[in-house]
């Protein structure tokens, strides 16, 4: 949990050397694939799904 801001430095390398501290990914759906991986984010997206349709 939480990995986007170990990741974040990683990747992208105009993050690096400085003090910026990216807390999440500010998108709910990569910060939950970044979280739990493609398997979390299919069962995540199935429960929106399943909340809308019985709405």
């Amino acid at each position: 949990m939480n990995d986007f801001r170990r990741v974040m430095p990683v990747l992208f390398t105009t993050v690096r050397g400085t003090n910026l501290d990216v807390a999440h990914a500010h998108n709910q759906l990569l910060q939950v694939a970044l979280d739990v991986g493609l398997v979390g984010l299919v069962a995540y997206v199935s429960l929106w799904l399943v909340a809308v349709v019985f709405w």
